[in-house]
């Protein structure tokens, strides 16, 4: 019972890990562009 509510726990850090992550990326893409414009 434990560990699978330690499983869930492990799975819902890695997904909002992966979505900062990917946040961050797009974040970094749009500052790239806009600094190449100017």
């Amino acid at each position: 019972m434990e560990e699978n509510r330690m499983k869930k726990w492990f799975a819902i850090g890695l997904s909002l890990l992966l979505v900062l992550m990917l946040a961050a990326c797009g974040q970094n893409k749009e500052n790239k562009a806009g600094e190449s414009k100017n």
